[in-house]
């Protein structure tokens, strides 16, 4: 409890911190433009201009009116963690990489969802020419989950990578209970949120149209998993052999639903990831 005399350093102490976040994020931006250099290349080049709003941590507006979801990251909303500390964090991120500067939008698959909105990774242009790829900076810093679609893979693997760097050092969300990786066991506390679960395969199934990965004994109460035989071809085309996933770690993300107990369906293989043993 804050004693009454003490009070008074809670909103400075909270800015001090948000200025040293921003900080770090901002020497992660243009400490290393590389990696935007080296994704850019293997995307479809898209729509120039410069941004009138930031919407949100992970959503923009050119002038001119065109929204912008970016492409294959969630950044923190209020019901993640009701301070807004992290979602306030990354929308201020966002806004110092963008403001005053000139965007690209680039894109790794279709190039607007069923809200009119674009689906694109953005980039923004530096000085010397150089390309701040603003989905790999927000996940560098913490302040941003990766979020992959299936019809969208380009770029997800370097973002696992910031991302896992990110959780390693307890950057941004990393650093809060709220965002860390759920046990499978405890995967019921995270029903409606967009989550990392983490646990041991016990088995798997293939039943009608949908291939299952069980987390525990009873498939009426325990977290699974579950891909449509449909989407099935591109975890063979990744490597992933999903009937022989039992006794592996494994870590999955997306949003955990209910149905016979937590319940999340995976479409795309980056969202499935085997995690070493020791």
């Amino acid at each position: 409890m804050i004693s009454p005399k003490n009070k008074c350093i809670v909103k400075p102490m909270k800015k001090v911190r948000r200025i040293l976040i921003l900080g770090l994020a901002i020497a992660l931006a243009f400490g290393n433009a590389s990696a935007g250099e080296a994704v850019y290349n293997g995307l479809q080049s898209g729509e120039e201009g410069e941004v009138e709003a930031v919407l949100s941590g992970d959503g923009l507006r050119l002038v001119g009116g065109l929204e912008v979801r970016l492409e294959a990251v969630r950044a923190p909303r209020s019901f993640d963690d009701k301070t807004n500390r992290y979602k306030d964090d990354s929308e201020d991120l966002v806004r110092r990489l963008v403001t005053g500067a000139t965007v690209g939008l680039a894109y790794a698959g279709p190039r607007r969802d069923r809200y009119g909105r674009a689906r694109a990774h953005v980039f923004v242009k530096t000085p010397d020419g150089a390309r701040i790829w603003v989905q790999h900076r927000l996940t560098a810093a913490g302040l941003a989950r990766v979020s992959p679609a299936p019809d969208a893979a380009t770029g997800v693997a370097m973002l696992l990578q910031a991302e896992a760097a990110a959780r390693a050092e307890r950057r941004g969300i990393w650093s809060s209970p709220a965002f860390q990786i759920v046990d499978a066991g405890a995967a019921d506390a995270s029903v409606d949120r967009f989550a990392l679960v983490g646990g041991t395969v016990e088995t798997t199934a293939s039943v009608g149209q949908r291939i299952y990965v069980n987390f525990g004994t009873d498939y009426r109460t325990d977290f699974t998993i579950a891909i449509a035989r449909k989407d099935a071809k591109r975890f063979e085309t990744a490597g992933l052999d999903l009937t022989s996933l039992a006794g592996r770690r494994v870590l999955a993300r997306g949003w955990v639903r209910t149905w016979n107990g937590p319940y999340m369906e995976v479409r795309s293989p980056e969202a499935l990831q085997i995690l070493a043993t020791d």
